[in-house]
């Protein structure tokens, strides 16, 4: 999953073949589900906010993080529209200010306040499906999409968005947010207008292999 930028946020995205897609569950979430990629989007920022309150991260990773922030609240206005919760007046003013200011404590609480909002609906992803038939399908899908960016080498230090190592990320990052940001952050192709090609299944299959390892 290129640039699938878990713990630093999956927020490129990548582009992945609409065939790819393994599992016979053929219900693909975000196909007129704007309610579910708005909350998707609003968890994994709300997570990037926890990440810089929280986490010691380098200057350039922080650099990063506010640059992807500041990036999602342009389309953070149209995205609450089309899902049926506009923004409040002021709301995205507020949030753009606290940025500016650093004001890191203020922009967690009003961000986590519009996740409660616009919850993220986890039916068919959550919970992991840990099952052998889920954790085949996850190796593969792991092992054509995700490794050749994820596995084996350390972030790089220099990167303002590195790939991370995905395990990892699962064992330190609240479950809901791993998953918004798997949700968010692997795009498909022209077949698909490049909304996500994976299914729920394939969602619940990955989020069990990351949380149990690949041995």
């Amino acid at each position: 999953m290129r640039r699938l930028i878990l713990s630093v946020a999956v927020a490129a995205g990548i582009i992945v073949p609409a065939a790819t897609a393994l599992s016979a569950d053929d219900h693909r979430w975000p196909r007129s589900r704007p309610v579910r990629l708005a909350a998707a989007e609003i968890l994994v920022m709300a997570g990037d906010a926890r990440r810089l309150t929280e986490e010691n991260l380098p200057p350039l990773r922080q650099r990063g993080v506010r640059d992807r922030l500041l990036g999602s609240m342009s389309g953070l206005p149209l995205l609450l529209r089309l899902a049926g919760h506009p923004a409040e007046p002021g709301e995205i003013e507020s949030l753009r200010a606290a940025i500016a200011a650093e004001n890191l404590a203020t922009l967690r609480r009003n961000l986590d306040a519009l996740a409660a909002r616009v919850p993220l609906d986890t039916t068919g992803i959550l919970p992991p499906d840990q099952r052998p038939r889920a954790r085949r399908l996850a190796l593969a899908l792991h092992d054509g999409l995700c490794a050749g960016c994820h596995d084996g080498q350390p972030p790089d230090p220099d990167d303002l968005l590195p790939a991370e190592d995905l395990f990892q990320a699962a064992g330190t990052m609240p479950l809901r947010e791993f998953a918004a940001r798997l949700m968010i952050g692997v795009r498909g192709d022209t077949l698909t207008a490049f909304a996500q090609p994976l299914t729920d299944g394939d969602l619940a299959a990955l989020l069990g292999l990351y949380l149990n390892g690949a041995e």
